[in-house]
């Protein structure tokens, strides 16, 4: 385990407890404590979200173990989009998780104009955008060095499809970028939408990639 894997760990850690800590102060009446465990939902899917980027970082430090100066600087690139990602990623999440409830689990965030809404989902999905493409950047760099460090014909089908994996999440947070700036603001939030289309693809994905490289591991073992 490197130094910039532990490093990464940690500010994923607090990008997490940013979340929590930064709803408010400790309740001290039921009201508040029933007003804070509310909150749960929305911390959980936040956490879900930003936990797919540690683990793309994660998979990539153990299966790679490269520790040197590119490394450093594309993981002090994720290190900074994710600090700053939390916020966005926190409003989004609170609003996601109120409007599926319609309006049951309030919302300690507020967005008063439609503007504003789409203004949220620019950032949200510039910021998702560029982590995406900074876990890319990594993967095309394992992908560089593929020689060096002795990578078979599975694996590298393996960092191919993780360069494809991590830039299809790039091409939707851009498309939803795009909506975002482009599209005239209107009660119906197609920026958001947008990345509904992930829980059909990225499965899709998955299960194709995964296929294709079992294929070429049963092939390297005969």
């Amino acid at each position: 385990m490197t130094r910039i894997e532990t490093f990464t760990d940690a500010a994923f850690a607090i990008a997490a407890s940013l979340m929590v800590i930064s709803v408010g102060d400790l309740p001290t009446t039921w009201q508040d404590m029933k007003h804070a465990m509310l909150g749960i939902p929305a911390f959980a899917f936040a956490l879900m979200l930003m936990m797919t980027f540690w683990y793309g970082h994660h998979i990539w430090s153990r299966r790679y173990g490269l520790d040197d100066l590119p490394t450093v600087w594309l993981s002090g690139l994720l290190i900074l989009l994710v600090l700053v990602y939390v916020y966005p990623l926190k409003f989004i999440a609170y609003g996601f998780i109120s409007w599926l409830s319609a309006g049951s689990v309030p919302s300690p965030v507020r967005v008063d104009t439609v503007d504003e809404l789409y203004a949220l989902f620019a950032i949200y999905a510039g910021g998702f955008m560029l982590m995406a493409l900074t876990l890319m950047g990594l993967y095309a760099y394992a992908w560089s060095q593929r020689e060096p460090l002795h990578l078979n014909a599975a694996e590298r089908l393996q960092t191919g499809h993780e360069l494809l994996g991590w830039g299809l999440l790039a091409g939707f947070g851009l498309l939803s970028l795009l909506l975002a700036l482009c599209l005239p603001p209107q009660p119906v939030p197609w920026p958001g939408i947008v990345f509904c289309g992930l829980s059909v693809v990225m499965p899709v994905f998955g299960v194709w990639s995964s296929r294709r490289v079992a294929a070429a591991q049963r092939a390297e073992s005969v």
